[in-house]
């Protein structure tokens, strides 16, 4: 803390993937000082110091695998020993599956449900208790354009994007006049290479491509509307045209559509 100032940061988890460093920068050309967290210590090192050539907001970094509860307690213990406080919390940290539910590890399904769902609501638990004792905080929770219908081949995945939308909505609600907007982002794929663009032409065609979001567009948009107090956002005006038609589909005759799909799309991804 820059001064020794105590001054409200935003904390992104996942800020070493493609949309948490995009928010990152995002949050940072805005004047918010940030509190950056992910697994993977090297790519979070480099990442941080790039941005902090091309900044002058004031940066902290930990390290940390939020599927480790006492990582989490100890860094947690580390923010309250320092006294950050934060008017931003941004759960980015996701992961998930391909394939058959049959065939998964099941040490791959216990680390998707404690990334997806425990850590999420566990980080989201703790802001609370170091918020800045003035202004509104703002959490945005990562979910997926997927969460709205059942997705066979990413079962888990798709179930526990549901549970980031439906338990996002309602803590908005129940935290409703204590200066706590709670949103749930709803993106489609969201591009990093060439290499996956090609994957997802192959893999879905130029639907596929036509519902893709580049990090930056939809980091400055959740910014925007994370400030207007919105409660859902999804990217994109064919994504929200999408959502809606699938509102009048039934359930299983979507799970059967998306099932063939990333049947196939699974098949080409292994060959």
């Amino acid at each position: 803390m820059k001064g020794g100032t105590v001054k409200p940061y935003v904390m992104i988890t996942g800020a070493a993937g493609g949309l948490g460093k995009a928010l990152a920068a995002e949050y940072a050309e805005r004047g918010h000082p940030l509190f950056l967290t992910d697994v993977a210590r090297d790519r979070l090192e480099t990442f941080v110091a790039g941005l902090g050539r091309l900044t002058d907001v004031d940066i902290v970094s930990r390290p940390c695998d939020l599927t480790d509860e006492r990582a989490v307690d100890a860094m947690w213990s580390w923010v309250g020993t320092l006294g950050f406080v934060f008017d931003g919390l941004l759960n980015v940290a996701g992961t998930g599956n391909n394939g058959r539910f049959d065939r998964l590890d099941v040490g791959r399904a216990r680390t998707i449900l404690r990334v997806n769902i425990e850590a999420l609501v566990i980080m989201t638990r703790r802001i609370l208790d170091h918020r800045a004792p003035e202004g509104v905080l703002r959490i945005v929770n990562i979910a997926s354009l997927g969460c709205f219908s059942p997705m066979p081949q990413k079962s888990i995945y798709a179930a526990s994007k549901r549970f980031v939308h439906d338990f996002s909505i309602a803590l908005n609600e129940e935290m409703r006049g204590q200066n706590v907007n709670v949103m749930a982002v709803c993106p489609a794929g969201m591009p990093a290479t060439p290499a996956h663009v090609k994957s997802v032409n192959d893999c879905h065609g130029a639907l596929g491509l036509l519902t893709e979001k580049n990090v930056g567009w939809v980091a400055k948009r959740v910014y925007e509307q994370s400030l207007k107090g919105t409660a859902v956002y999804i990217p994109g005006r064919l994504n929200v045209l999408l959502r809606r038609l699938s509102q009048v589909i039934p359930e299983g005759t979507k799970a059967r559509i998306i099932g063939r799909r990333w049947e196939r799309a699974t098949e080409l991804m292994r060959s």
